[in-house]
């Protein structure tokens, strides 16, 4: 869910892994189309020089809410109270 109000800045790996509590890995997974946890509605990383890249906050929580809703629909057809 967008807030009007609400600050955008990037996040590096460091904090993309502590924001979502996951590994590196799981991260590099969710991005890499090969791989079989490739999730095509993760953020794309932003290249920020040479050899760093950081995500958008905002498309970040957006993905979050859009995974939270996802899992309580399916929680919800298997008859999973939340």
């Amino acid at each position: 869910m967008f807030v009007k109000n609400q600050v955008r800045h990037i996040l590096r790996l460091r904090c993309m892994c502590a924001k979502l509590a996951v590994s590196r890995g799981t991260v590099y997974s969710w991005m890499n189309p090969k791989s079989r946890y490739f999730d095509e509605s993760f953020p794309k990383p932003l290249r920020l020089g040479v050899k760093a890249v950081g995500w958008d906050s905002v498309a970040v929580e957006s993905w979050i809410d859009s995974r939270d809703t996802v899992s309580h629909s399916s929680c919800a057809s298997a008859g999973v109270q939340k």
